[in-house]
């Protein structure tokens, strides 16, 4: 749901909720729920109201005898199936018992997939945010599993925006920027999903400047200068142009150069244009 208002020949708009999507899979700790619960309960740290949550459990290949277990690829041994069935139920049968969440294990986004869903309010994270759980027919992995979600929210709710998380993955601080980053989406229309700090991408400026050497995306290190570099370079040094987009005070963006899988923020339109690839880059992106 949103709003919206001109000012100095922009337009401002003020998200009033979004909805979340939460990608589940096998993991050793089924079929206990707690770690998918932990990450919903730490969605109190993101400030701004939650629409609805959908949770998206991947499909799965049991192994043959003879072949090789590969998680990553949705392979997995029919004791770890049984443990994932058993974690879905208990997922399921906890929500209802509590009255936290309403269950739809619907496999088919083309049918009505909330019209048998029981839902009620999630104590958990929001006062009336509401939870549904769906199955994806079969393996499809993160990404997919993720398009799978969207077209979801896409189809039940008015939300333009949506954060993505995996089950695993919780929030340890308050998310006070989402309204920032989400005009910042606005303001800027190239912008897909914005994913949020980790351990691992707080070094993400750093590696641009010295694994990568794309010193245009980032001022980390004036070219030709590194972090770990002491030498003088023989020509003077120049700051070129940086791709940072601030936010507020205290946050700015940076391009990202790789697909990210970790809990970010998604425009709903443009990030289900991820999934039908350019056969030829648009003039448009290519200045950018």
């Amino acid at each position: 749901m949103v709003y919206g208002t001109t000012h100095n020949n922009s337009i401002l708009i003020t998200i009033m909720s979004i909805s979340v999507i939460i990608v589940t899979s096998p993991s050793p700790s089924n079929p206990d729920i707690c770690l998918i619960q932990n990450t919903i309960n730490s969605l109190v740290h993101v400030k701004i109201k939650i629409e609805h949550i959908y949770i998206i459990c991947d499909g799965y290949v049991v192994c043959k005898n003879d072949e090789k277990i590969a998680s990553k690829k949705g392979k997995i041994s029919q004791e770890l199936a049984n443990k994932y069935e058993n974690y879905m139920n208990n997922l399921e049968s906890h929500c209802r018992d509590n009255g936290n969440a309403g269950i739809n294990s619907n496999t088919d986004t083309d049918t009505d997939a909330n019209s048998n869903a029981d839902t009620s309010t999630c104590d958990t994270c929001h006062s009336d945010c509401s939870i549904t759980v769906h199955k994806c027919p079969k393996h499809v992995g993160f990404a997919f599993a993720v398009q799978f979600g969207l077209k979801l929210v896409k189809q039940y709710t008015n939300n333009e925006y949506c954060l993505i998380c995996q089950h695993d993955r919780v929030f340890y601080r308050d998310l006070n920027q989402v309204q920032c980053l989400m005009d910042a989406m606005e303001s800027n229309a190239h912008i897909r999903y914005i994913g949020l700090p980790t351990s691992t991408s707080c070094c993400h400026e750093i590696n641009l400047a010295d694994t990568y050497k794309l010193h245009e995306l980032t001022s980390a290190y004036p070219y030709p200068y590194s972090s770990n570099s002491t030498t003088t370079p023989i020509s003077p040094v120049i700051q070129l142009p940086t791709a940072e987009l601030p936010v507020d005070t205290i946050c700015y963006l940076q391009p990202l150069i790789f697909w990210y899988d970790s809990q970010h923020l998604a425009h709903i339109d443009r990030y289900l244009e991820i999934f039908t690839p350019y056969t030829k880059i648009p003039c448009h992106i290519m200045s950018i």
